[in-house]
Parts: C-alpha cells; sequence; structure tokens
C-alpha cells in the first residue's frame, strides 16, 4: 500500500524544471554560436593557407628565379610555370603547388589585379625579383567575406578579422 507521503514527492518541482531548462538553453546557445562560428573559422583557414601557399609560390620564384603564375577561378585556384616554349604549364608534379579546390560555400567572389576588376580567370603573377603586380582577392562564405591583399613590392596582406555584409 502507497501512502500519502509518497505520493507528496512523485515529479519534478518547478525549480528543478527551471534549472533543467535553463541547462538546456545554454546548451544550445553554445552550440549555436559554435555552428555560427564555424563558417568564419573555415574561411580564416581557407585565406591562410591561400596567402601563406602565395608567398611560398613568390620565394619559389626568387628562389629558382622563373615566373609563378596562379590562374583564379570561383571554385579554387592552380599554380603555374613557364615551360622551355615560355607557355604556362601546371605545376602538377610538385604536393605544394598543385590544383586546390576551394572547401564547399567558399567561393572567390571578386578579382582586382593593378585596380582593375577582372571577371574572367585572373592570373596572379609572382616575378624573380620579389615583385607581383598589385591584387586583391575576395574570398566569401555566405554574408562574410575576407580579402588576401597584394602589393607591387611583393607584400601579401591578409587582415585579422573578416568583413560583414550588411
Amino acid at each position: 500500500m502507497v501512502s500519502a507521503l509518497s505520493l507528496k514527492h512523485r515529479g519534478f518541482t518547478l525549480i528543478e524544471l527551471l534549472v533543467v531548462t535553463i541547462v538546456i538553453g545554454l546548451i544550445l546557445a553554445t552550440a549555436g554560436l559554435n555552428l555560427g562560428s564555424n563558417d568564419r573559422d573555415k574561411l580564416h583557414d581557407e585565406v591562410r593557407r591561400f596567402s601563406l601557399l602565395l608567398q611560398s609560390a613568390q620565394e619559389e620564384a626568387i628562389l629558382q628565379g622563373v615566373v609563378i603564375l596562379v590562374g583564379l577561378d570561383a571554385e579554387g585556384y592552380i599554380f603555374f610555370q613557364p615551360d622551355e616554349t615560355g607557355k604556362p604549364a601546371e605545376m602538377n608534379q610538385d604536393e605544394i603547388f598543385r590544383s586546390r579546390q576551394l572547401p564547399d560555400g567558399i567561393k572567390i567572389s571578386h578579382s582586382e589585379i593593378d585596380g582593375v576588376a577582372v571577371t574572367e580567370k585572373p592570373f596572379l603573377i609572382f616575378f624573380p625579383t620579389g615583385e607581383t603586380i598589385p591584387f586583391v582577392i575576395t574570398f566569401r562564405v555566405h554574408n562574410l567575406r575576407w580579402l588576401v591583399t597584394g602589393k607591387a613590392s611583393g607584400e601579401i596582406q591578409v587582415p585579422e578579422t573578416p568583413e560583414a555584409e550588411a
């Protein structure tokens, strides 16, 4: 037989329900923040990888005494070096300077070479002197964009934070 005293203690109190609701809310909020920053982190990683590869291409051009080209399109980029006839040949034997596809959702959305917007597959040029033609490359994921800037002196700049579009 169940006593009246044991029936009073069945179920949860209002305080217990509030505590559980708050804990669940905090967990969901934290998960939501992590998911939102995932695009930003993914974009940052790709922009850093790209800028480091450009710096490596610039150093390789200086060390080898050759011109290195980087062909861009919306989905990725390819490294070229002139062959013996002077025509650009893909550097597909090199593990570092192989063609690269951008991760899903990330695009190269805009390119400017020497201050002029380029709509057809632009090329970045790295000369054996360490110089380059100035450029601005815009990477985008959703409403975030991150710029990679190259100066004539060969300096490659990447800002610390992306730009959010309104």
